[in-house]
């Protein structure tokens, strides 16, 4: 996923500079793999970089769930999608 394609899916972002829009891209990418996740690969680095971004001083606003503070709406739809790769992976 590129910093265009990122801050039109996370619009709340828009105001995080297109640097620390890259660093979070780049350590969602480092943490996941595109064999296990395929298709939803942008998906999920687009929120698992969304979630990393809402810790951010510059995401603070962007953070959303008031009743976790260390998880994000972020993380739940990753989570989400991790579950539905996450049964290719214990194939291998």
């Amino acid at each position: 996923m590129d910093i265009a394609t990122f801050r039109l899916r996370f619009q709340s972002f828009g105001k995080v500079s297109p640097a620390r829009v890259q660093d979070a891209l780049d350590a969602a990418a480092r943490r996941m793999s595109q064999i296990t996740w395929g298709t939803l690969y942008d998906d999920g680095q687009g929120y698992l970089a969304a979630h990393l971004l809402a810790f951010d001083p510059q995401g603070q606003m962007s953070r959303l769930n008031k009743t976790a503070p260390d998880k994000t709406v972020y993380w739940d739809h990753y989570q989400a999608l991790l579950a539905l790769v996450s049964p290719a992976a214990m194939v291998l």
